[in-house]
C-alpha cells in the first residue's frame, strides 16, 4: 500500500519577525525555518500507520535545497522515499499553485492515503488539503484527532468536535486526511538511522516531469497574493496624571514616583496587652477579623 505525507517549513515563531520597511514583507535575512507543527503531527500519524499496516511511505515537500537538512531527519525516521519539488516561481505562488504541483505528483504515485497537517502555522488558512483532495477527486476528512484504522477498502477516522466530542467517520480510500493533533516536536531517530540518512540523496523533482509549465505557477498567474505584512500596533498605555489640587512640589514628586505611594508603617508601643489590643483593632478595621 502506498501512502504519502505532505510537509511544510514555516518561519520559527519564537524568533522576532523583522519586516522590511521598503517591501512590507518579512526580511529573509532574519528568517529561521522550522518544521510546521501540523506537518509534524501528520508525519507522526503517517509513520504509525506505515508501521502498523506495512505501507510504503513517500514524503513530499515544496521547498528549496535548504530543506534537505529537515528531510534527511524524516528519512532517518523510516520513510522509504523522501523528495521535494522546487522552482523559483513556487516562492510567490498561492495555495492553488501549490495544490496543482502536489496533486500532479500524488497522481503519479497513486497513494491510498494522503496525510496533511490540518492548519499551517504561518498562514493558517486550512485550504491546501481541500484543494488537493478536489484536484485528485478524493474524499477528505478534516480535524482527525486520533490514529486512523484501515479496514480493507475503507478508513475509520475520529474527528475532533467542540466541547471534547468525537465524530467517527468511515471513508472510502483513496482519501485525504487532515490531522489535527497536538505534537510535542519532531520525533527522534536512532543514531544509526540518522547517520545513514546523512548520506541519503534527497530527490528533487523538476516541474516538467510533472507536466506543469512554469507559466502556470508564475507570479502574474497567482489568484491570491500576499500584499504586505504589518506589525501589530503598540497597545496604548495609561499615563499617570497627578491630582491638580496638590501643590506644585507634591505634583512633581507624584510624577517622578509614577503615582506609586510608599508603603506606610505604624509603630505601636506599650505593654503586651496594649499591643494585642492595637493589633486586633487594626485587623478589625481592615476587615480581616
Amino acid at each position: 500500500m502506498q501512502i504519502a505525507v505532505c510537509l511544510k517549513l514555516i518561519p520559527d515563531m519564537d524568533v522576532p519577525e523583522v519586516v522590511n520597511a521598503a517591501t512590507g514583507m518579512l526580511d529573509e535575512d532574519f528568517i529561521i525555518n522550522r518544521m510546521d507543527p501540523g506537518s509534524i503531527a501528520a508525519l507522526e500519524m503517517a509513520l504509525r500507520f506505515k508501521n502498523k499496516y506495512d505501507a510504503f511511505l513517500t514524503v513530499i515537500m515544496i521547498a528549496p535545497e535548504d530543506a534537505d537538512y529537515y528531510l534527511k531527519e524524516v528519512k532517518a525516521l523510516g520513510a522509504e522515499r523522501v523528495c521535494r519539488i522546487w522552482h523559483e516561481n513556487l516562492e510567490m505562488t498561492d495555495t492553488h499553485g501549490k495544490a496543482l504541483v502536489l496533486s500532479s505528483f500524488l497522481q503519479e504515485i497513486n497513494p491510498a492515503v494522503v496525510f496533511f497537517g490540518s492548519c499551517s502555522g504561518d498562514t493558517g488558512n486550512r485550504q491546501l488539503p481541500a484543494f488537493v483532495a478536489e484536484m485528485l477527486d478524493m474524499p477528505q476528512v478534516t480535524g482527525v484527532a486520533a490514529d486512523i484504522k484501515y479496514t480493507g477498502n475503507h478508513l475509520i477516522a475520529f474527528r475532533r468536535l467542540e466541547k471534547g466530542a468525537r465524530e467517527k467517520i468511515k471513508v472510502q480510500i483513496p482519501a485525504v486526511i487532515s490531522v489535527d493533533m497536538e505534537s510535542s516536536g519532531m520525533p527522534y531517530a536512532s543514531l544509526n538511522h540518522y547517520v545513514e540518512a546523512l548520506a541519503y540523496q534527497i530527490e528533487e523533482i523538476p516541474l516538467h516531469e510533472l507536466g506543469i509549465a512554469e507559466d502556470e505557477i508564475s507570479s502574474w498567474n497567482v489568484r491570491t497574493r500576499l500584499v504586505s505584512i504589518t506589525p501589530p500596533s503598540p497597545v496604548p498605555q495609561a499615563i499617570f496624571t497627578p491630582d491638580s489640587n496638590l501643590d506644585p512640589l507634591d505634583r512633581i514628586r507624584a510624577i517622578v514616583s509614577g503615582g506609586l505611594e510608599q508603603k506606610k508603617g505604624m509603630m505601636i508601643e506599650g505593654d503586651a496587652e496594649k499591643l494585642a489590643e492595637e493589633a486586633f483593632q487594626f485587623l478589625k478595621g481592615k476587615g480581616f477579623v
